[in-house]
């Protein structure tokens, strides 16, 4: 920890516990938290460049790169928590079935947009997207937006 206290790169999508975490932490050791929220992608590049921190919260798949460039030391990893993903539909929209991979399909080639983000659910997304078999017959009915702001 530095004199001017803890810094802590974290993934934006555990915001909200992050800043609890550090709240509460500020408050009962009387040490600084100084939190950066960025995407997953973002706190790679930071990593891979040589910038510290003194607390990384990362997917472990962004974890388990860092570990092999040497960036963490292994004994210091550990499992906090872990963010779901969900479907939203319209409120006056009828909700899709979703029992089986089929009908999960049919759901989203039947949907006017399929929107995800540029962060690690996103890229998740994607990639399921393309393992179904449906990123290009999605095509452009799939925007990803910045989880910051509105911009695709």
């Amino acid at each position: 920890m530095a004199g001017d206290g803890l810094k802590v790169l974290s993934a934006g999508a555990v915001k909200r516990g992050v800043a609890r975490i550090a709240a509460d932490f500020e408050r009962e050791s009387g040490n600084a938290v100084k939190v950066e929220f960025a995407t997953a992608p973002e706190i790679r590049r930071r990593v891979a460049a040589g910038e510290a921190a003194d607390v990384v919260v990362a997917p472990p798949a962004a974890m388990d790169e860092f570990q092999k460039l040497g960036k963490i030391v292994a004994e210091s990893r550990g499992f906090v928590g872990r963010s779901r993903m969900g479907v939203v539909v319209h409120a006056k929209a009828a909700a899709p079935a979703l029992g089986d991979t089929a009908a999960f399909k049919r759901a989203l080639l039947g949907a006017s947009a399929v929107v995800h983000n540029k962060a690690s659910s996103g890229i998740y997304s994607a990639k399921l997207l393309e393992k179904l078999g449906l990123k290009d017959a999605l095509g452009a009915k799939t925007p990803r937006r910045c989880p910051t702001t509105s911009r695709t």
